[in-house]
């Protein structure tokens, strides 16, 4: 069982990873290791470690987060979900929790995407999704959780729970310099 410190404002607290998380670390042992010696910084390779297991954690734990991603995957638009009855014009209140409800709306769009419109909607495209950063180019708060329900190029996919908008940001201004030490980026480039 590998523990983690948690640092809030009030202190600090012993938390347990989830064992996905150690796993998803460890099948990426070669891969950190090359990337923290492809910077010249051997020494980083603990720090990308941590840094991949916290958000693996948090990708791991929340039970919407896998169905938020399909979702974000699936060529779902704004619009279709706003015809299948869910709104977004909510002016939200500064003391709403928004994570909780966060949860409850990816629960409602998960529920959306499987039940209403099984096998009508494809995979979102290239295209569609630089079309999806272009909206958001440039931007770099947070945004709010419909927000990024509204935009899926906000949310945060995949096992290493990375924003989409920061993929792509870090593609289009680093592409040399990874393809300088051998990382080719072409399959995130194109359909």
């Amino acid at each position: 069982m590998t523990k983690k410190i948690a640092y809030y404002s009030q202190g600090a607290t012993l938390e347990t990873y989830a064992a996905a998380a150690i796993g998803y670390v460890a099948s990426n042992d070669a891969a950190i290791k090359n990337a923290a010696n492809d910077l010249g910084m051997p020494e980083i390779k603990t720090a990308i470690a941590g840094a991949m297991a916290e958000e693996n954690h948090s990708y791991e734990t929340k039970s919407w987060q896998k169905p938020l991603d399909n979702y974000a995957l699936s060529d779902v638009t704004k619009d279709d979900l706003v015809a299948a009855g869910l709104v977004f014009d909510v002016n939200l209140p500064e003391a709403v929790l928004l994570d909780v409800l966060f949860a409850n709306v990816a629960g409602v769009i998960a529920l959306l995407v499987q039940s209403q419109f099984p096998g009508v909607f494809g995979t979102r495209s290239h295209a569609e999704w630089q079309a999806l950063y272009e909206q958001v180019k440039g931007t770099d708060s947070k945004p709010a959780s419909l927000d990024r329900i509204a935009n899926p190029v906000l949310l945060d996919l995949g096992p290493g729970n990375i924003q989409m908008r920061t993929a792509i940001q870090l593609i289009t201004d680093h592409r040399q310099d990874a393809e300088r030490v051998g990382i080719n980026v072409d399959a995130y480039t194109s359909d």
